[in-house]
């Protein structure tokens, strides 16, 4: 399936890809799985033995609790002992498509480097590996022959030039990186080290660099490198028109908005939420090209950016039901014409240039284990309050870089330490206030993965806001009544908001709450593309389409789907809730709706739009407002100075 075509080769911006059709926020443009076109899909050498070398699966989290679904069960390919299957079916499909050629180079590695402990060549070596091994010129050509290279851009790189977050940790950063990671290739596939070969291999490594995509999603455990020609055309922007989804082996290009047809789609390379000096730095380093997208030009901060999305009113069902209204209070005058506030933001980034980088997890998120985190977290909420305290007439600007980043790891910080009150205020805050405007279609993949940890947040928190009672007793007793043993003694001022938390939990239906959440997640995983036909339909055309539909929605379905699913049946399996269900249902059933993706609130009754508003919405904007409290009484700042 592909609804693009490509564009003519420009000067400025090279080669691009055009949409054969209109589509609507969420339809699916193209899938790449490299059916008749070769690909590469492999997961990061550091995941090697957690990832299935073929479907790309991973192990469920053996530390989360609210999840049902069954772990995968890996084992290693037992002549290289380098990758790992869940299946037979995977290892013999894997064998066939590429590792009865490499099987053997990862021996040769694997003898020639165990003594030092590191048995698998750098990500990007296996794929060149995959590469020169491919059977043909012609596979090869077809793979990487019109990719754009910059090798001349590549060797002017000093060493330990780039400090991109969006590069995996074996990536290049310098051309003589290049060069130690071209010749190891040759090497280790017995080949000739010529200067010949030297450079045919090097210029597959800038294609590589230049063109895969890094498959990181830490919050599902998603690793690895993805290359396929026709996805690597499409062209950057940060006021994007698309995005990339991985399922699998498979890249999925969703609309992020509504385009027409011979209008360019275009996606971001980098997170876009990010300040412009940044943006451009990440752009340069590994793009090799200077933004110049309307954002860049005009120097859009996240709201102004927002303000520009055309579908605002998609998030007419959602937790950002007021975004217009917030929007417009922090685009009336724009922040960036505030002078007191572009004061603090220059203090802010400033100040975080030249912070270290905060210890990471083998997931890549952020460690909160140890006392150090804790420290980081203090230090960086501390740095943020010139931003957080800006004599501004806007409302506090949650959204703009680092406070999100900051947030969601100290969401990660309280729910370690099983502080479920306090991780539910911040990602009430990141729900309602936060990802809406960094990504203001509802249905991106962030907003999502937020929502479905609200939800568990919510679940988990509810549980001692339920025994209200004993909650007031234990709350007057006892430093924490939801903490864990393993759990420091919390301040008056973190016992207060927590208790502010519980209160306004009282008076939550949550159950209907999660119900919500969940099915807001759930519709994700669906899209309204379907496979046209240009004549009258027939029966068998209706079979043909609804077989298509069903593949490319279990295309669309990621890990956090299936554990929103998990809970939902728990859930629905409460007793007694049937009015309740009668109500969500009615909210969210878009048969006879009009309008694009999520519909609009001209579309809802009077009730529907109560419903939402006072019963879901309301509640939880109440506990977001909490969590300015939660992060002063935990790390520091004006409210406890």
């Amino acid at each position: 399936m592909n609804y693009t075509i490509p564009s003519p080769t420009s000067p400025a911006r090279g080669r691009g890809l055009l949409a054969a059709r209109a589509v609507r926020p969420g339809d699916i443009i193209a899938v790449f799985d490299g059916a008749g076109t070769p690909a590469i899909a492999i997961p990061d050498s550091n995941h090697l033995a957690h990832t299935c070398s073929y479907c790309l699966a991973t192990p469920a989290d053996n530390n989360d609790t609210t999840t049902t679904t069954p772990p995968v069960k890996l084992r290693a390919c037992t002549g290289c002992r380098v990758v790992a299957y869940c299946s037979p079916a995977c290892q013999k499909r894997d064998w066939q498509l590429v590792h009865k050629l490499e099987c053997k180079v990862f021996q040769r590695v694997r003898a020639s480097t165990s003594a030092s402990g590191h048995v698998a060549l750098p990500t990007p070596v296996r794929a060149l590996v995959q590469i020169l091994l491919l059977r043909s010129d012609a596979d090869r050509n077809a793979l990487v022959g019109k990719l754009e290279s910059h090798v001349d851009d590549f060797r002017r790189l000093p060493p330990g030039n780039v400090n991109d977050s969006n590069r995996s940790s074996a990536e290049a950063v310098s051309w003589q990186d290049m060069e130690l990671q071209a010749m190891a290739a040759l090497h280790y596939l017995g080949r000739a080290v010529g200067e010949r070969e030297k450079n045919e291999a090097l210029e597959v490594l800038c294609k590589l660099q230049v063109n895969s995509f890094n498959r990181l999603d830490a919050d599902i455990g998603q690793t690895g490198l993805f290359l396929h020609p026709q996805l690597a055309m499409v062209n950057h922007s940060c006021l994007p028109s698309a995005y990339v989804q991985f399922s699998g082996r498979v890249a999925v290009l969703r609309a992020y908005q509504a385009i027409n047809e011979g209008d360019e789609v275009e996606i971001s390379y980098i997170d876009q939420a990010l300040p412009l000096s940044q943006r451009q730095a990440s752009l340069k380093a590994r793009y090799h090209f200077t933004c110049a997208c309307p954002r860049c030009a005009e120097d859009l901060d996240v709201y102004q950016a927002c303000q520009r999305y055309p579908h605002l009113q998609l998030n007419d069902l959602s937790l950002a039901t007021d975004l217009s209204e917030l929007i417009r209070q922090q685009t009336s005058p724009p922040l960036s014409k505030t002078k007191d506030f572009s004061k603090a933001i220059a203090q802010v980034q400033a100040s975080f240039t030249s912070l270290p980088t905060p210890p990471r997890s083998s997931s890549g998120a952020t460690t909160t284990a140890d006392a150090g985190s804790t420290e980081d977290l203090r230090r960086r909420w501390s740095l943020c309050q010139p931003l957080l305290l800006a004599d501004t007439t806007h409302s506090t600007p949650f959204a703009i870089h680092p406070v999100p980043e900051i947030l969601t790891d100290a969401v990660i910080h309280f729910s370690s330490r099983a502080n479920y009150a306090a991780g539910l205020a911040l990602s009430s805050l990141l729900a309602t206030q936060v990802e809406p405007v960094r990504n203001p279609f509802p249905e991106s993949p962030g907003r999502v993965k937020g929502l479905l940890t609200l939800a568990k947040l919510l679940a988990n928190a509810a549980a001692p806001a339920a025994a209200a009672a004993a909650a007031e007793e234990e709350w007057s007793s006892s430093p924490s009544a939801s903490a864990s043993p393993r759990q420091k003694p919390q301040s008056k001022a973190l016992q207060a908001a927590e208790k502010a938390i519980l209160a306004v939990l009282r008076t939550m239906d949550v159950p209907t709450t999660c119900e919500v959440l969940l099915l807001l997640v759930l519709r994700s995983a669906s899209s309204s593309t379907a496979s046209p036909s240009p004549r009258p339909a027939t029966s068998s055309d209706a079979q043909h389409q609804n077989n298509n539909n069903h593949h490319h929605h279990r295309m669309l379905i990621q890990p956090y789907h299936h554990e929103a699913q998990d809970i939902l049946q728990d859930i629905r399996a409460l007793p007694g809730r049937h009015a309740e269900q009668d109500l969500v249902r009615k909210l969210l059933d878009q048969r006879g709706r009009p309008g694009p993706g999520l519909g609009s609130s001209s579309s809802r009754t009077q009730e529907e739009k109560l419903f939402l508003e006072m019963v879901i919405v309301k509640p939880l904007r109440e506990i977001a407002g909490l969590a300015r409290s939660v992060m002063d009484a935990e790390f520091g700042g004006a409210a406890v100075q």
